[in-house]
């Protein structure tokens, strides 16, 4: 099996970067295949580079999200939040403790 390719872009401002996120989102769905890679055809996925702090605290949010069978669990521009449902606005989640409250 080959393994995933990992490929981090830098950008010179935060606006250049959420331009770039935000135009990713229009591209989900999109493959190995669709972009003329050669090989198996496999999905291409897009992620922010967190810092270590807030990569453990969106994995402990992902793990509150199935305990608690919330909505999402998510991140934008390295802020973590929790959508507890559909109607409801998402919680950002900044430290432990705000989980701690979601409990």
């Amino acid at each position: 099996m080959v393994k995933d390719l990992h490929i981090l872009l830098k950008m010179q401002s935060e606006q250049a970067k959420r331009d770039v996120i935000k135009r990713i989102k229009d591209l989900k769905g999109i493959s190995t295949r669709q972009c003329g890679l050669e090989g198996s055809d496999r999905k291409i996925y897009f992620n922010e580079d967190l810092p270590m702090s807030k990569r453990v605290l969106f994995k402990m949010a992902r793990e509150l999200t199935k305990q608690k069978g919330y909505k999402a669990a998510f991140y934008i521009n390295g802020s973590v939040y929790i959508k507890t449902n559909e109607n409801e606005q998402a919680i950002k989640i900044k430290c432990e403790s705000d989980l701690e409250k979601l409990r």
